[in-house]
C-alpha cells in the first residue's frame, strides 16, 4: 500500500514546471474568453488537468502523460440579412441592407420593383425583377 512520504511529487515542479505553465496558459484563455463581449457573460468555463500514469511491467517506474485543457464559452450567434442580384451589366452583387450599395443604380427604373424590406433610412428600396 502507498504511504505518504516526506518527498512527494509537487504539481508546481512536475515536468520541470510545465504543468503550471500550461495551467497559466489555459487560465489566460479562459480570462480572455470571459472578457470577450461576443460570449455569454454567465457561461461556465472549465480548466482540466489530467495525468495519465502508465507503470512499466515491473512497476518500478511510470510514464506520465499530462494534458491541460480549457472549455470555453462559444461565441454568441447573430443574424443579418443580405441582398443579392445582378446589375444591368450582369455582374453579381451582394450587400447587407441597402441594395444601392451594390450598384443597382445602373438598372433601368422599369426593371425595378419595391422590396418588402425598408433600408436603414426607412425608405423602400428597389430590387431587380
Amino acid at each position: 500500500m502507498f504511504h505518504k512520504q516526506d518527498e512527494v511529487l509537487e504539481l508546481a515542479t512536475l515536468a520541470g514546471g510545465a504543468v503550471q505553465e500550461k495551467f497559466e496558459d489555459e487560465l489566460f484563455k479562459v480570462m480572455d474568453n470571459i472578457l470577450d463581449v461576443n460570449t455569454s457573460e454567465t457561461a461556465v468555463r472549465e480548466i482540466t488537468i489530467k495525468l495519465k500514469i502508465r507503470p512499466n511491467k515491473t512497476r518500478t517506474s511510470s510514464g506520465i502523460e499530462i494534458v491541460c485543457a480549457s472549455k470555453l464559452a462559444p461565441t454568441i450567434s447573430f443574424e443579418t440579412q443580405i441582398f443579392h442580384g445582378k446589375n444591368a451589366k450582369g455582374e453579381i452583387k451582394v450587400a447587407e441592407q441597402d441594395l444601392r450599395q451594390m450598384g443597382f443604380e445602373d438598372v433601368p427604373q422599369a426593371d425595378r420593383e419595391e422590396a418588402p424590406v425598408p433600408s436603414n433610412s426607412g425608405e423602400r428600396i428597389s430590387v431587380v425583377k
